[in-house]
């Protein structure tokens, strides 16, 4: 058995993550971010491609731009919460999007997203609102 420093254990976490964004340098970004901090991380570049993804990686948190091409954030979003299968429909959604008004955060929140970040924005910031989520949840 190898023995793990106290900042091992710290850092170590179960949950797993997928990053939609169209932009391949915020993807990459998030991830190295993500996964310093010890979540297990899957990209996607679009919503058709988290559509597959999810099936695939099955993550419990999904980041999601909302202005990608063919499926935009909100329809996955929607798509997500209104899934028949329930391991897919009980998925936590974080929105992550340049557009900052109260409409745009209305119209995620009522989509079924958990949180809103608008960018830019500060990793720590996004870091510690995915875990607020998780620790919500786990109420």
């Amino acid at each position: 058995m190898v023995a793990m420093s106290q900042e091992e254990t710290i850092f170590m976490k179960r949950e797993k993550v997928l990053i939609v964004d169209d932009d391949l340098d915020m993807l990459s970004l998030i991830d190295w971010h993500l996964n310093r901090v010890g979540y297990s991380t899957s990209v996607a570049v679009d919503g058709l491609d988290a559509m597959k993804r999810i099936g695939e990686c099955k993550p419990d948190l999904v980041i999601l731009d909302v202005m990608m091409p063919e499926v935009d954030g909100l329809k996955l979003c929607r798509w997500i919460k209104n899934n028949e299968d329930g391991m897919i429909s009980n998925l936590h959604v974080l929105i992550l999007s340049a557009l900052s008004t109260p409409a745009d955060r209305a119209l995620a929140i009522s989509a079924g997203a958990n949180d809103y970040v608008t960018k830019p924005f500060d990793m720590i910031d996004l870091v510690l609102r995915i875990e607020t989520i998780f620790n919500q949840c786990s109420l």
